[in-house]
């Protein structure tokens, strides 16, 4: 039988299992690797994260964050990317859906974001603080 490629989501659950989220993300936005599925919570409901998650989203999330302060119309159309690219394809509406109807703002999703990428790479998205 030959040997299973390993995914985004399975490297993810290994990483999660080692990587300190306690010094990256906060307590009540981390993400969870229970049942073999990484997800990451979103004003008090989990999501489970898709099993690969491609960078061009990232790449131009990042491109729509250069510099450009009053173009906030292609830094949001590049944040919704990303989002679309992390949450899992079969919870994607139920995602969007719990979005409007929560109310979320830019930092709940940036801390999902930042949650979710941190899951799936198992590097930090920032420096801890000095303690």
């Amino acid at each position: 039988m030959p040997a299973r490629k390993p995914t985004d989501r399975r490297a993810a659950g290994s990483q999660l299992r080692v990587a300190d989220q306690s010094a990256r993300v906060g307590k009540d936005t981390r993400a969870d690797d229970e049942g073999g599925e990484v997800t990451v919570p979103l004003k008090g409901q989990e999501f489970r994260l898709a099993d690969e998650v491609g960078v061009m989203p990232l790449m131009e999330w990042v491109a729509a964050s250069e510099g450009k302060k009053n173009e906030n119309s292609k830094s949001l159309v590049a944040i919704y990317h990303v989002l679309e690219d992390t949450v899992h394809p079969d919870e994607w509406d139920e995602f969007r859906q719990h979005a409007r109807e929560t109310k979320c703002q830019a930092k709940d999703l940036g801390d999902f974001i930042n949650a979710a990428l941190e899951a799936l790479s198992g590097n930090p998205t920032e420096e801890p603080s000095g303690s």
